[in-house]
């Protein structure tokens, strides 16, 4: 018998119209009905699970009668029957709100499992969420909640990861597919064993507000690393067997082929940590020694942070925001990978009212969510790289549109007539710095006279480190630093030296943004001929008013809010 959609026999309470029906059915008489509805009223408790478990009648009985009730059938769950692909369509959040699994999926429609009714309006979210038809069948909650735990990852709080982190060494030090420990020795490392594992390791990497997730093979072991504020650092050592048991659950969460070792592979897992939603980019390659695995951490709450948090100043703020508010136009934003071009590109996003304009992102792929907006992926296997992706979204009308990088010449033309055309348009590059965009976009085949009627605004940026507050230590500049600063040599300066302590470990703690913030003035249109020299843009910019990186940086080391040693590090000179 095919399952059916689950009747809306519910407005508050999921239940009403099937109590009723226990009792014609002579499941229940009249006092056992009111007694677990007083039960269930008064703990909380499922309605259910209060007459099996109080021993009311048995949950055979119930369930035969439900499945009766609303015209679907009952049937026992078989996690290996369960599709994962079905499982992927259904956030964590809303299969666990519903008490839902997907068990399988068509091209029209996706099966969930059900234990109790479910009202219209979770049924239209659990369509739009899959974007498929729901149908449904009725399985016992146990089987349900047991299949839920199996398929969605089950990652630690925030309370529970800064509890456990110091059982990430003790879990994942493991030797001949066992636990070192003395109380874990008899522990196999099976299935249940790898996924918590993977738990744990994804829960510490939040924790310790690690960007990236490094598993990486050797010959004989394997070792795992954290990026954290841009630095990589090691978190343990661990045998092959682990290793292989890390990787084989991270690809099957991410839906990627298990099987499939020679190829690079790319996907995502989606999870819930304590409060946070966060994605993890997964990314394989095959090396000598097996797959090295990379795991991008994406925090979708940190996405749309205010601009004045990242780290503008003030003026810098005031051009940006001066820049967001022209109709038409490119903004663009220039640094090396992960220097937080993305984070400030969302931020200046969230800065627009999403209800009042029409924003449309093309990313490869989407790193963050955000609402009022539509996401578009690139899908360069089909032909739908960013230039046919723009030029497709052009026809849509939308006011601003995301472009995630510009790669080639014809995404850089296309860009350039959509400023044209009337929308705002928001893109990265890599340069040195923001005079140099320019110069690269001529190189790309962009006419000098486009521009200079669509290129609005240029930012360069850098990531550099904040000395930890709790050890930091002031101390006067030297001449020579001094110099390097560009101050006078007799100057008295207190700067900051990072030290290190139990707190931050390395010294330091978070980021703070750099920027370098280039309006497009009416000089520097001048200056826009064939021929033009990248002294001769730089020299105007600084003679308008723009700062170096460096000297922005500078600024941000006599603030206290970052280290000299840092911006040698980070910064062009």
């Amino acid at each position: 018998m095919p399952p059916h959609d689950v009747s809306d026999h519910t407005e508050q309470n999921e239940y009403e119209g099937f109590e009723d029906v226990l009792v014609a059915r002579g499941v229940l008489d009249a006092g056992q009905l009111e007694s677990a509805r007083t039960i269930s009223r008064s703990t909380g408790e499922d309605f259910v699970e209060v007459i099996v478990e109080r021993g009311l009648a048995p949950r055979q009985a119930v369930m035969s009668a439900m499945s009766q009730y609303l015209g679907i059938p009952y049937r026992s769950l078989v996690t290996d029957d369960i599709d994962p692909r079905a499982v992927k369509r259904i956030p964590r959040n809303m299969a666990f709100e519903s008490r839902v699994i997907p068990v399988s999926i068509d091209a029209q429609a996706i099966v969930l499992a059900a234990c109790a009714p479910l009202d219209v309006q979770a049924q239209e979210n659990l369509s739009f969420a899959s974007g498929l038809s729901p149908a449904f069948t009725l399985c016992d909650w146990p089987d349900i909640r047991s299949a839920l735990d199996h398929f969605y990852p089950r990652v630690a709080t925030s309370e529970e990861a800064i509890s456990e982190d110091e059982e990430l060494v003790c879990v994942i030090r493991l030797e001949g597919g066992r636990l070192e420990e003395e109380e874990c020795i008899d522990s196999e490392l099976d299935e249940e064993k790898s996924a918590d594992l993977l738990d744990r390791l994804i829960a510490s990497s939040v924790k310790r507000r690690a960007s990236d997730i490094y598993i990486e093979p050797g010959a004989d072991k394997a070792t795992i690393r954290f990026r954290v504020d841009g630095v990589v650092g090691k978190v343990q050592e661990v045998a092959r067997e682990v290793y292989a048991a890390l990787v084989s659950r991270a690809k099957i969460l991410s839906e990627l082929d298990i099987g499939e070792k020679r190829r690079p592979q790319d996907g995502v897992i989606f999870m819930t940590i304590g409060d946070k939603d966060v994605d993890f980019r997964v990314a394989t390659v095959p090396t000598i020694y097996g797959e090295s695995l990379t795991m991008r951490v994406l925090d979708q709450t940190s996405t749309g942070a205010d601009m004045r948090l990242l780290g503008f100043e003030e003026n810098d703020l005031a051009i940006v925001l001066q820049a967001l508010r022209e109709p038409s136009g490119l903004i663009l934003n220039t640094g090396p990978t992960g220097c937080g071009k993305t984070t400030t590109m969302y931020s200046m996003l969230r800065n627009l009212d999403g209800m009042a304009t029409k924003i449309v992102t093309i990313e490869d792929p989407v790193e963050y969510r955000m609402e009022n907006a539509t996401q578009i992926p690139v899908n360069n296997a089909i032909g739908m790289g960013f230039a046919p992706l723009l030029r497709s979204v052009l026809r849509h009308d939308p006011d601003t549109i995301l472009v995630g990088e510009i790669r080639d010449a014809e995404t850089a033309h296309t860009a350039a007539q959509a400023g044209l055309t009337g929308h705002l348009l928001l893109s990265t590059l890599h340069t040195t710095d923001a005079p140099e965009v320019l110069l690269r976009l001529m190189e790309m085949g962009v006419e000098h006279f486009y521009i200079r009627a669509v290129v609005k605004l240029i930012v360069a940026q850098r990531l550099a480190r904040k000395p930890c507050p709790q050890c930091r230590v002031s101390y006067k500049a030297s001449a020579d630093e001094l110099s390097e600063m560009g101050l006078p040599a007799d100057q008295s300066v207190d700067i900051f030296r990072a030290v290190g302590c139990p707190a931050c470990s390395s010294g330091y703690r978070d980021r703070t943004g750099i920027f370098q913030v280039m309006p497009m003035t009416p000089k520097i249109e001048e200056l826009m001929v064939p021929g033009v020299q990248l002294d001769a843009i730089r020299r105007e910019a600084l003679d308008d008013g723009m700062r170096t990186l460096w000297q922005n940086g500078v600024k941000k080391v006599l603030e206290g809010q970052t280290t000299l040693e840092e911006i040698r590090r980070v910064l062009p000179r």
